[in-house]
């Protein structure tokens, strides 16, 4: 699946700084995103409490209390995403990024195949050697 390009995307990784393609939403190195984050919505006004009236307490304390729940659980998912957000930054950030043990360019892998075959024959003309002269 491609992506449109995008005009809003980076041409490079605001983690990282490596240069990305326009055609993906995240950096192809540190995998963060590259969408520009939504602004967040201010937090509505509170509305000026009633005077209470005559209702029994019991029910307009249990109808206060859920609409306060429900907010306080939007804003702990709201903090959850976030924390967890700022924790695979710091883990990305703490990793090192391992270098292959094998030549990354054409010319340094053939030369490591190269060096390889010579060891090995090398080493067959060593067992060769060592047999002949037991027998």
């Amino acid at each position: 699946m491609t992506h449109a390009p995008s005009d809003d995307l980076p041409a490079s990784c605001p983690s990282c700084g490596a240069a990305v393609r326009q055609s993906v939403p995240w950096c192809l190195q540190c995998y963060s995103t590259l969408r520009p984050e939504p602004d967040p919505e201010p937090d509505p006004e509170p509305d000026p409490e009633p005077e209470p009236e005559s209702r029994p307490e019991s029910a307009s304390e249990s109808e206060s209390g859920s609409e306060s729940e429900s907010e306080s659980a939007d804003r702990a998912a709201v903090d959850v995403d976030a924390v967890a957000e700022r924790m695979l930054a710091e883990l990305r950030a703490t990793q090192r990024t391992s270098a292959s043990a094998l030549p990354t360019s054409r010319a340094a892998r053939a030369g490591a195949v190269v060096a390889l075959l010579v060891a090995l024959v090398l080493g067959f003309v060593l067992v060769l050697t060592v047999v002949g002269h037991l027998l």
